[in-house]
């Protein structure tokens, strides 16, 4: 069973199909947030004032996510956020069921009223918790950036003498990464900002419950 589990390329097929997943649902996220606030909005069950910086902060989760478990980088935290994000849509999905709301998932396009998607939507996720769950307890890193470069790190660490003394500039180039990596979050968040006051979404569309008015 073990062997089976390591399976490199069983490994490699998870990654591509939830990674693939996360990344295909993201993308109309992020291209009209607005839309994915509606989605959100349908299942009443988070608050309205919520609502929008969850419709900002999620999509770029979910493709951080898909893309880190294609190229193999962050692979353990990307595996267990996969699996969390997972949890979350069933138990979202299970909830609305539950409760008699018949709506659209909302997870490849925007949800809709009055549909009977929620029951398919949720056996989906139920079949993808099974990839997901073996990316969590493979040992298979083939095919991984961060194997190829914890390899070339060893390789260096064999060829190289004596480890030099700690330069003064070190800690400096830290803080300009740091900066760098900064300025592309502000950059990300900023353009889902300007993403969603393009889109045109009033603000008289929710009421004080938190949801859009539909139009006559």
């Amino acid at each position: 069973m073990r062997k089976l589990i390591d399976n490199d390329l069983l490994t490699l097929l998870s990654r591509l199909l939830i990674g693939g997943m996360y990344i295909y649902a993201a993308w109309y996220k992020v291209i009209d947030p607005a839309d994915f606030a509606r989605s959100i909005w349908y299942y009443h069950l988070v608050p309205g004032n919520v609502i929008n910086l969850m419709a900002i902060i999620l999509p770029w989760l979910e493709l951080l996510v898909g893309v880190a478990l294609i190229v193999g980088v962050f692979f353990r935290g990307a595996a267990l956020w996969s699996l969390l994000l997972l949890a979350v849509f069933i138990v979202a999905l299970s909830s609305t069921i539950a409760r008699g709301i018949s709506i659209d998932c909302g997870c490849f396009k925007a949800a809709q009223q009055a549909t009977h998607s929620a029951w398919q939507a949720l056996i989906f996720d139920l079949v993808a918790l099974v990839p997901a769950l073996h990316l969590l307890i493979t040992r298979s890193r083939r095919w991984m950036l961060s194997r190829q470069h914890s390899r070339s790190q060893a390789r260096q660490k064999k060829t190289a003498g004596p480890r030099p003394r700690r330069r003064l500039f070190r800690p400096y180039l830290s803080l300009v990464r740091i900066c760098g990596v900064m300025k592309m979050i502000r950059s990300v968040v900023l353009f889902s900002l300007e993403r969603f006051v393009n889109s045109a979404l009033p603000r008289r569309e929710y009421a004080r419950a938190g949801g859009p008015v539909a139009h006559s």
